[in-house]
């Protein structure tokens, strides 16, 4: 409800004009500067005086293809509200709303009332918003370390391969990885010695694969690889110049040499398995686990 008792004075309207915490000017259609307010001086680093004097162009960046459409906007409809790139007195740019409208005067003067408010600190906000839903999703698909996909998203597509292996009868195999004597590495080098071979692994083998087939680290030093459309034969053939890759490989930590070895299990899928990944991943483990006994082979199920 209005208060009609209560009678807004020119003296309220200086008195908002100069304690408003969004910056505005008061200037002329053709960009001359009448008036800044104290927050404007404060946001563009200079007095009233020097803005009266600069004038628009000094503080906006005319780079910006957005001002050019906004000035045509508020032409024709009077008023507008862009974000625009504006400059500091130091040469800085920044990012803020701008709100421009026409008025006329009392004494029929067309002017022009334009109100910003910075937005750095909020789109850097957003930025930093983007960036860690991007890090929160990474870190739930894919191993921190090696970049590999982690044991749950791996499992997911596994099954999404099964079923498109069921759908169409079509061959799919796995390989079941361990860095031989990977304690060993940990207990002479240090975990972080430790962590450059599994990169060096995570590397290799990346480059080994190929386009539709995936990696991924099921904890520790072992990891598995999913290939589709691949029979036993050709799986074992993909093994065996990966464990010759890897034994070639040569790592260096602390300007030392660090040779490793992989032991593989092969194994493939076969429909009687049905969906279920697990009875999948313990043949291969089966075979892995005989490969362990003599280290740096590959055991093809049987």
């Amino acid at each position: 409800m209005i208060n009609t008792n209560f009678i807004f004075k020119e003296s309220h309207y200086r008195l908002l004009f100069e304690n408003s915490m969004d910056a505005i000017l008061i200037t002329t259609v053709s960009g001359e500067i009448c008036r800044a307010n104290p927050e404007a001086c404060k946001l563009f680093g200079k007095t009233e005086e020097e803005l009266c004097r600069d004038g628009r162009a000094a503080i906006v960046d005319l780079g910006d293809p957005k001002v050019a459409l906004a000035m045509r906007k508020r032409n024709r409809l009077g008023s507008t509200r862009e974000i625009l790139t504006f400059i500091k007195s130091n040469g800085s740019k920044f990012l803020a709303e701008c709100t421009s409208t026409i008025f006329q005067d009392e004494e029929g003067f067309i002017l022009t009332s334009m109100t910003f408010r910075d937005i750095t600190f909020y789109k850097r906000s957003v930025e930093n918003l983007i960036r860690s839903n991007e890090e929160i999703i990474f870190l739930a698909t894919f191993d921190y370390l090696t970049g590999a996909f982690n044991r749950g998203s791996f499992i997911q597509k596994l099954k999404i391969e099964i079923e498109r292996a069921q759908f169409g009868n079509t061959a799919m195999s796995l390989l079941l990885i361990d860095i031989d004597y990977f304690k060993h590495i940990n207990d002479q080098y240090g975990h972080l010695g430790g962590d450059i071979v599994l990169k060096y692994f995570t590397e290799c083998a990346q480059s080994r694969l190929r386009p539709h087939d995936f990696l991924g680290r099921f904890g520790g030093d072992e990891f598995v690889v999913c290939l589709a459309d691949t029979v036993l034969s050709e799986a074992a053939g993909i093994a065996e110049q990966l464990r010759t890759d890897v034994e070639e490989l040569n790592i260096y930590y602390n300007s030392t040499l660090i040779k490793i070895t992989i032991s593989i299990g092969v194994a493939q899928y076969k429909l009687a398995m049905g969906k279920d990944t697990d009875a999948f991943i313990s043949k291969a483990d089966e075979c892995l686990y005989r490969a362990k006994a003599n280290r740096n082979c590959i055991v093809i199920e049987e």
